[in-house]
Parts: C-alpha cells; structure tokens; sequence
C-alpha cells in the first residue's frame, strides 16, 4: 500500500485513541477504490504473466529442451 495512506491511518488512528474511541481506520480508508481495482488488476495481470511462464518452462523440460533452467 502507499506509505502516505498508512501515515494518514496511524495519525487518525491515534488521534482516535486518544479520544477514546473503538472504531480504527486502515489504510485503504485513504485510498480510492478505483485506484484500489487498478493496482489489483495490474498485480493480477503481473502473476498471470508469471503463471504462463512457468508453464512454458515445464513443457520445454517435458520435451527434453535444454536451457537456462
């Protein structure tokens, strides 16, 4: 998550505590949900690119190609 986003939550977190208050705030309190869709689906994509690699690696190994693996 963004460094500033979880500033933010300690701050009013405790600024909470001190009020008295049970009800905390987390980081993603501060961050758009939008932006939020963005990051997941690019860190998605991402893991998906590695997921295909892998597979390609282990057919080569199946057919007995050699390479840097």
């Amino acid at each position: 998550m963004n460094g500033w986003a979880f500033l933010a939550a300690v701050i009013v977190n405790s600024f909470i505590a001190l009020g008295g208050e049970k009800d905390m705030v987390e980081p993603e309190d501060f961050i758009s949900k939008d932006f939020k869709k963005q990051v997941e689906a690019i860190l998605k994509a991402q893991s998906q690119e590695k997921d295909d690699w892998a597979l390609l690696i282990e057919d080569a190994k199946a057919k007995g190609l050699k390479g840097p693996w």
